[in-house]
């Protein structure tokens, strides 16, 4: 079935990246993140080595979450690299957003998928998406916390079915889709009574 924007959130943050098939660097930038823990799975393994060591951030106006692929053995197209963003156990984690205007995401060319977009209070996923491909989806609904849209999808390739998100929250949709020009979903559904 096509991913609509639908589907539900665990409590967790899961991207997934496809279609790799050279040595680069993935990652993702998290606003504030706090009391939360990274791991990078490859094909639902987890991946320990140095460059992909995740752990547990907190405490921190920014955070840039990486993962360096090895040039050695060289990954195949098939593989998927997930990134998985829990609460660190017995404690309540939170992030504040989900992308930067200056630090976009690493190896955005082949990011594939959110699977979900946890239980953190994301307020923002300004840039978030930024020059992702024409493959893109967004399985996961859109948070009721997330308030700021703005340049989300810029200039990417991607043209996701979001029809099942509710905006209802959202104060800022500026440039959401700018440059973005493959997008041409019916999104006549959504609520944006609180943009402003």
């Amino acid at each position: 079935a096509k991913a609509t924007g639908s589907g539900a959130n665990t409590s967790d943050l899961i991207l997934e990246w496809k279609g790799i098939s050279t040595a680069l660097t993935l990652g993702v930038h998290l606003q504030s993140p706090v009391n939360v823990e990274a791991k990078w799975y490859k094909n639902d393994v987890l991946i320990t080595s140095a460059g992909c060591a995740g752990g547990t951030i907190s405490g921190v106006t920014n955070a840039q979450v990486s993962c360096v692929l090895p040039t050695s053995p060289v990954s195949i197209s098939t593989d998927t690299y997930r990134l998985v963003v829990s609460s660190v156990s017995g404690q309540t984690g939170s992030i504040a957003g989900l992308g930067h205007s200056t630090r976009m995401i690493m190896g955005a060319e082949y990011m594939s998928d959110v699977k979900s977009f946890g239980n953190f209070g994301i307020n923002s996923l300004s840039n978030a998406f930024t020059k992702t491909p024409a493959s893109f989806q967004v399985t996961a609904t859109l948070p009721a916390s997330v308030t700021d849209l703005s340049n989300a999808f810029y200039q990417s390739s991607a043209n996701p079915a979001l029809s099942g998100w509710n905006t209802s929250s959202v104060t800022s949709m500026s440039n959401m889709f700018y440059q973005a020009t493959n997008f041409n979903q019916d999104i006549s559904g959504w609520n944006t009574s609180q943009v402003t």
